[in-house]
């Protein structure tokens, strides 16, 4: 269900004059991050973050982490997993080779949840409102991919029902290796049968996720082999998201930047060289998407619900908040489809 509330008002200036804008929030977007330990899912949150900061759709849309709700902890969060990256690479030398323990991370026993907010601020066309959008990342504990007595069924099925979208990080160097390891790391099984089961109780109906292929800077010359791979070892979990009428997307994401793998030492643990300064690119694309397709499902539920309620609250212009608010989703939608990556998608259900 999508809610709005007033948040309050604030004075400014237009003109010399001075006037009230009034100020609301739309009930959060919730992203569910889907991967084992150590996949990449909060260094890509943290590279996501650092790209929106410094790129022109985060200056339009003012996408940030959300101090308000958690006090800061996600902006802490992800500005020490930068810290860890950047010292990790820059304290390298051009050519030299370093290993790589994530695989050895203990899995978190509880969910965490991190904040951001975006606000669309349109005085003139939204007549002198300003709304905020809540983007919620759940990440799933890692110990609920090993669960097989299914302990954490119940709990996995409520938070992909009240999901908004998915995304699904992989270890691009575990998938390129391939076996019982790949599908270890990555929890593929698992994963399947969670949505699976999703998908067989209509939960994924209308609803976008993203297959997101971190840590692929060694293959970045060769995208396409990257994603026929990913293709051939989730064929049957593609076919049943497509039964399923949900929309699928694939992106390989660079996080590091300025180091490559190159082989798995006799521990299976990563081996990695670097080739440059650090410097991440596509991170941003994967909640550009989501974003897209979210504000596309709101603009179709506020008409919704415009049409079906009988008792609308108008203001002095005879537009009621829900009008303001589709009007507000659209506008976003529009804005980040210059952004969205066509070669992306791999299934859309027609509308």
């Amino acid at each position: 269900m999508i809610n709005i509330k007033r948040k309050g008002s604030r004075k400014t200036k237009r003109d010399g004059k001075s006037i009230t804008i009034d100020s609301y929030e739309l009930s959060p977007f919730k992203i569910l991050m889907i991967g084992g330990t150590g996949t990449g899912k909060t260094s890509l949150l943290a590279c996501m973050h650092e790209e929106f900061v410094s790129g022109n759709v985060g200056a339009h849309l003012a996408f940030a982490p959300d101090k308000e709700t958690d006090k800061g902890k996600t902006l802490d969060a992800l500005n020490k997993q930068l810290q860890r990256l950047n010292r990790t690479i820059e304290g390298k030398k051009i050519g030299q080779q370093y290993v790589d323990n994530r695989q050895q991370i203990v899995g978190t026993a509880a969910s965490v949840c991190y904040n951001f907010r975006g606000i669309k601020s349109g005085e003139g066309l939204f007549h002198d409102k300003e709304f905020h959008y809540l983007i919620q990342f759940q990440d799933i504990p890692g110990g609920w991919f090993h669960d097989p007595e299914g302990r954490r069924d119940k709990e996995t099925s409520e938070l992909i029902e009240s999901s908004d979208a998915y995304m699904y990080c992989i270890d691009t160097p575990a998938m390129m290796t391939g076996g019982s390891f790949h599908y270890d790391f990555n929890c593929t099984s698992t994963v399947k049968s969670w949505l699976d089961k999703a998908a067989q109780n209509g939960l994924l109906k209308g609803k976008s996720i993203i297959f997101v292929l971190s840590r692929s800077e060694r293959w970045q010359l060769e995208e396409e082999k990257v994603i026929e791979q990913f293709k051939e070892n989730y064929a049957s979990l593609i076919a049943c998201l497509k039964n399923a009428k949900a929309s699928i997307y694939v992106t390989p994401v660079y996080t590091l930047g300025g180091v490559i793998f190159t082989t798995y030492n006799e521990e299976r643990i990563p081996v990695y060289k670097k080739i440059g300064p650090r410097k991440q690119r596509k991170c941003s694309i994967p909640l550009i998407q989501l974003l897209h397709d979210g504000m596309a499902t709101y603009e179709k539920k506020l008409a919704e619900l415009n049409k079906r309620w009988d008792i609308k609250t108008k203001n002095k212009f005879g537009i009621t908040h829900y009008d303001l608010a589709e009007e507000c989703a659209k506008e976003i939608k529009q804005h980040l489809k210059e952004f969205c990556d066509k070669e992306i998608a791999i299934h859309k259900p027609r509308s």
